[in-house]
């Protein structure tokens, strides 16, 4: 599944998803790799991180996503 957006939180990409449900709520998702490990010959380590809840648009779920990841990136709660 191709992201919709990448934001840069130095020193990771936060690659954000959203996904339209049957009922056309959308959902959110955020996966996170380190920026050195771009580019390498192996899979990278990440973190994927699912928003709770629905929301009513793709905007809504994404600036929701784009949110919280520079939030965990400010508090250091990445996890990687």
């Amino acid at each position: 599944m191709p992201e919709d957006s990448i934001v840069e939180l130095d020193p990771y990409l936060a690659f954000l998803f959203s996904t339209q449900a049957a009922d056309g709520a959308w959902t959110a998702s955020i996966q996170f790799q380190r920026l050195d490990d771009m580019g390498q010959d192996y899979e990278p380590p990440s973190v994927r991180k699912e928003l709770p809840g629905s929301f009513a648009s793709r905007q809504a779920a994404l600036q929701a996503a784009e949110q919280l990841a520079s939030q965990l990136h400010r508090d250091g709660a990445v996890g990687l």
